[in-house]
This record gives structure tokens, sequence and C-alpha cells, in this order.
């Protein structure tokens, strides 16, 4: 339940003391956890705190958690500015190599659009769960092609040719899925960047 979810991340953030990279990820899942108890003044405190993180580190994944991040709570204060910020947060992740990231931050772009631009919504929608099925993400699959079934399309397709990827090209893709960089999944694997970057083109090129 989101009160105890958002209890728990709390008690663990006083624990750490201040503003770090270590707590980033706290804070990210805080701001979801404020936003479904309508704790908004909750959601900004860690929204600053997201965007402090990314200021000091000027690093692109960082920022563009701080723009998904931003984007949900504009959303959920009806502000108008909401999509164009869900679609930079979008780019911004995909760039940093954050594959399912970034597709939540199209599913959260379809779910503003849904209402002012249905095509474009489904649009979005479409292109997120192809993505969630590619990259095995099967509860955020389920959640967008739910989400397409309110806006009356249908044509679901699982995964397919998972088949035709090497074992190497498989755990690449489990990274990939769990939203880690070329640069992270090198230093997992114990492989190059560029190496992991040809992985990535690979899996991408056969599915």
């Amino acid at each position: 339940a989101p009160k105890t979810a958002a209890s728990r991340l709390e008690h663990r953030l006083e624990g750490l003391g201040g503003v770090t990279v270590g707590v980033l990820a706290l804070h990210t899942v805080l701001v979801d956890a404020y936003i479904a108890l309508d704790d908004l003044d909750g959601a900004n405190g860690s929204l600053q705190a997201i965007e402090s993180v990314a200021a000091a580190t000027g690093s692109v994944r960082h920022e563009g958690e701080a723009l998904f991040a931003k984007g949900k709570l504009l959303r959920a204060n009806g502000d108008g500015a909401a999509a164009q910020i869900l679609r930079l947060a979008a780019r911004t992740l995909s760039e940093a190599s954050m594959a399912l990231p970034a597709c939540r931050a199209r599913m959260e772009l379809a779910r503003t659009l849904a209402g002012a631009d249905k095509p474009v919504a489904i649009s979005e929608a479409r292109a997120a769960l192809a993505a969630f099925d590619r990259l095995g993400a099967a509860p955020d699959a389920d959640a967008a092609a739910a989400f397409l079934r309110e806006l009356g399309v249908h044509g679901r397709t699982g995964p397919k040719n998972l088949e035709v990827l090497t074992k190497r090209e498989r755990e690449v893709l489990r990274l990939v899925a769990q939203g880690f960089s070329n640069g992270e999944i090198a230093e997992r694997l114990f492989i190059s960047v560029k190496t992991a970057g040809h992985h990535v083109s690979n899996i991408l090129a056969k599915l």
C-alpha cells in the first residue's frame, strides 16, 4: 500500500542522512507513493531532492529521472505543462540508455493526453506496449494493454522472436529491462561499453 511504502521509505531516508546520489532512487519511489496518497507537498519535497542530485551530478540519467518525477507531479496537479515535461523526460531517459524508465514516461504521457489528444495517446501507448513486450516487462505491458482497451483499442502482441537472441544478448536484454545504461551493463557483465552497445544494437535489430 502507498502509505506503508511511504512510511518505510521515509524511515530509510532518515537513516541515510542528507541528499546524496544514494537517496535518489528512494525519492523517485516516494514521489509515486506521495502522489497515490494525494500528498502533493510530500511529492514536491522528494522532487526537489531529486533535482538537487541531478544538478549536482550533471548526469543525463539523473536529469531524466528528475524530469519524469516533475512530469508526474505536474500531472497530479492538473498542470497543462505535464505533457511537455513527460515528453522531454522520455527523450532524456532514452538518451541515457534507460529503456524501461523511458517507456514508463511514454505511458505517463499517454495517460496525460488521453482526454485532450486521444490519437496521440493511443500512439504513445502502443509504442510503449511494444517496447515493454520486447523488454519482457510483463506488468508494465499488461497495464499498457489495459489502458489501450479502455480507449477502445485492441491488438495486443506478446514478445516475439526471443529465440533468435544469443545467451549473452538475453543477459543484456534483462539488464536493459531493469533500466541499466550501457556503461552499467558493461560493468555487470565485465565487457566494454562499446561491446554492450553493440549487443543492444543487435537486440533491437533482431526484435
